[in-house]
């Protein structure tokens, strides 16, 4: 999951299943991680990472342990 977040910039943020696993939602972490990245931004696909370009808005995403991640 950090790698995939450190990969789409620190501007980007883990959603989906991949949140909801560092939420405590989840027992286990997904194989692929989603990730959403600035509009703007343009990242190469990578093998394990599903891309999503999208602004999100502050209110939609909060810092766990250094990781930013969409609010539950």
């Amino acid at each position: 999951m950090w790698a995939a977040w450190l990969y789409a910039g620190e501007r980007s943020t883990v959603r989906g299943p991949a949140a909801a696993f560092r939420h405590g939602m989840l027992r286990e972490p997904p194989d692929v991680v989603d990730v959403t990245v600035p509009a703007a931004l343009h990242r190469r696909p990578r093998p394990g990472v599903r891309r999503h370009r999208h602004d999100l808005l502050s209110v939609d995403r909060v810092a766990t342990r250094g990781l930013w991640v969409t609010a539950p």
